[in-house]
């Protein structure tokens, strides 16, 4: 059962002071809510989720928060801490940039029981982070990241650039090719990743709000799809194994990702090497992410 539950509540831009070339929140998320009854919001949420959750946060998404002065911080966070007093949250987190935070920042958040700050860090290039109008990078050792290619929407900087030709987004082959690579980084690293994709709310998948760029509503599953296949080629490289039959083992919630989308893996295998057959074999002791690979010469007769 989902233990940890998030309540998003969206600023709209509140508090950026430049627009990133690619943000587009109007058309992604609902209505600004810094003027909105933010304690109402959370009762409902909260009549939502279970009871039995143990892990409940509000969270301030959609704008730079410590880019607000501290009035407009503290009002936003007071609305919130009477229900962690009660226990009905366990804690805040918030949105901002490398370039908005300091100690001072920090030592205030934590007075109202602000436990987690996201970062939006738009690239590890010094160039496209100029390019994108943002103006500051730093070295950053994080508890976990998000990773998320890059997408034209619907009134951004970006869409302007990409009918002008100036921009040219990335294949939905090639976005997943990068963030296997990022997500093999966060790894070695012992960095969880979190998520990889854009979340797509309803909002995302209206019509005309995706101009172009590689959009998958399933787009971090390609991911791990693709992760899982180039384990098994890299163990069966330059070889065949017609009329035989591959077995792989793996722990049961890496099964769906082994096989791919529509079984796509399991297609590419078969075309690629010549595999009669190819079973998964669910085995719950195993280590996530990792597998076992069996054959089977079969005689034809």
């Amino acid at each position: 059962m989902k233990n940890h539950y998030i309540i998003p509540i969206f600023l709209t831009r509140q508090g950026c002071k430049s627009r990133c070339i690619f943000c587009s929140q109007e058309h992604i998320t609902t209505k600004d809510e810094l003027t909105q009854d933010i304690s109402a919001k959370i009762k409902h949420y909260l009549s939502t989720i279970p009871e039995s959750a143990k892990n409940v946060e509000a969270a301030f998404y959609g704008g730079t928060f410590t880019g607000l002065d501290f009035i407009s911080q503290e009002k936003l966070l007071s609305q919130i801490t009477p229900f962690i007093k009660t226990g009905l949250l366990s804690g805040i987190r918030i949105a901002t940039r490398p370039d908005k935070i300091n100690q001072t920042q920090i030592d205030f958040l934590k007075s109202f029981h602000v436990k987690t700050v996201e970062l939006g860090v738009e690239s590890m290039n010094d160039r496209v982070l100029k390019n994108s109008h943002v103006k500051m990078m730093a070295s950053l050792l994080p508890d976990f990241v998000r990773i998320h290619p890059v997408l034209v929407l619907k009134g951004s900087g970006l869409e302007t650039l990409y009918k002008q030709g100036k921009y040219k987004p990335l294949t939905l082959q090639k976005a997943v090719n990068n963030c296997l690579f990022f997500l093999n980084e966060m790894e070695k690293k012992n960095i969880k990743v979190i998520r990889i994709g854009l979340y797509p709310s309803d909002e995302l998948r209206t019509m005309g709000v995706i101009i172009a760029g590689p959009f998958h509503q399933a787009f971090g599953e390609l991911v791990i799809d693709e992760k899982f296949y180039r384990i098994i080629t890299k163990e069966k490289e330059k070889k065949t194994y017609k009329n035989s039959i591959l077995e792989i083992k793996s722990n049961q919630k890496d099964s769906s990702a082994i096989r791919g989308q529509h079984k796509i893996n399991i297609k590419h295998l078969k075309k690629k090497y010549g595999f009669m057959d190819i079973k998964i074999s669910e085995n719950i002791k195993m280590k996530r992410g990792s597998i076992g690979l069996f054959r089977s010469d079969i005689k034809i007769t």
